[in-house]
């Protein structure tokens, strides 16, 4: 007899529910499939973070080097973003 199977009265066996084993196996599975998808977010995060930084740090550069033509940049932009914003 395996270790799952059980003895009962009149001689007849019944097979040991073993579903606490199979869940303690899919927890587990779970557990790691959630440990390496954090993984892969927190890094894609970072990621995301530092790009972010050095295109932050490119238009500081750009602004300092250009102070003018920044400023004309940004009053264009503003002056479109106020036209599309009146038509709506």
């Amino acid at each position: 007899m395996s270790n799952r199977e059980q003895t009962t009265g009149e001689g007849q066996t019944r097979v040991e529910d073993d579903s606490s084993e199979r869940s303690g196996n899919m927890t587990d599975k779970v557990r790691r499939a959630g440990s390496e998808i954090y993984d892969e977010v927190r890094d894609s995060f970072e990621h995301g973070r530092e790009t972010v930084r050095n295109w932050e740090e490119g238009l500081e550069r750009y602004v300092q080097e250009k102070p003018l033509r920044s400023l004309l940049i940004a009053a264009g932009v503003g002056w479109l973003v106020g036209a599309i914003w009146r038509r709506i």
